[in-house]
């Protein structure tokens, strides 16, 4: 029996195309951007996943969430060389963490 208050696969699947329109095409994207990512990280502190590769994909797709999110305030002019020098450290010690993560 289908209940009214389920979400299923076919709604998240409904609503991940608004988000994708919200993210990719509005004019002000980093309010999107900004409440997406805190989704995901409350996601990866919050759950119990299944594997192990679920909670790497999970912050992969994070990463290149907020990957789009500097990108966008660099192209904006938001970052400095600063800050940008700290990305690429970041990046760096990202990069290293990558190689020393296994999968199930």
């Amino acid at each position: 029996m289908k209940t009214i208050n389920k979400i299923s696969k076919h709604d998240i699947n409904e609503i991940s195309t608004t988000i994708n329109e919200l993210i990719n095409y509005s004019i002000d994207q980093q309010p999107f951007l900004n409440i997406f990512s805190t989704f995901l990280e409350n996601s990866i502190h919050a759950s119990n996943f299944k594997s192990q590769k679920t909670r790497l994909d999970i912050i992969n797709f994070l990463d290149k969430v907020n990957r789009y999110k500097e990108f966008k305030m660099i192209e904006s002019g938001e970052l400095k060389v600063e800050d940008l020098e700290k990305m690429a450290e970041r990046f760096g010690r990202k990069a290293q963490s990558g190689f020393e993560t296994s999968v199930d």
